[in-house]
């Protein structure tokens, strides 16, 4: 399966002590894609206030800021459940069968 981890979105502080622009919740989606399936999952992570150092909001990348959701939730966990999703597409746990007492009859 291959995982594609995308920033939706980023809200922010206009201001934060010193600080301008200050990102505050990152909106995130995974993305799985086996063959001809396709699965995503949608989250959202919370950060603190900036102690230390700070990135200026328009030097921000998105690897950056998916590495700040990586210290927060867990990765390999949520790519799991994206396998499983998969593997439920492709092989359904539960199916929608027709009713055994109506026969399907074709006019000819």
């Amino acid at each position: 399966m291959i995982t594609t981890w995308k920033i939706e979105s980023l809200e922010a502080k206009p201001t934060e002590g010193n600080y301008e622009n200050v990102v505050i919740t990152a909106h995130w989606r995974c993305l799985g894609t086996e063959g001809n399936y396709n699965s995503s999952t949608y989250g959202s992570c919370g950060f603190k206030a900036p102690s230390g150092s700070f990135i200026e909001y328009s030097d921000l990348t998105e690897e950056k800021v998916i590495e700040w959701c990586f210290n927060i939730i867990d990765k390999n966990e949520i790519e799991e459940r994206l396998i499983s999703q998969i593997n439920n597409l492709k092989n359904p746990p539960i199916v929608n069968l027709p009713l055994p007492w109506k026969k399907i009859t074709l006019d000819t």
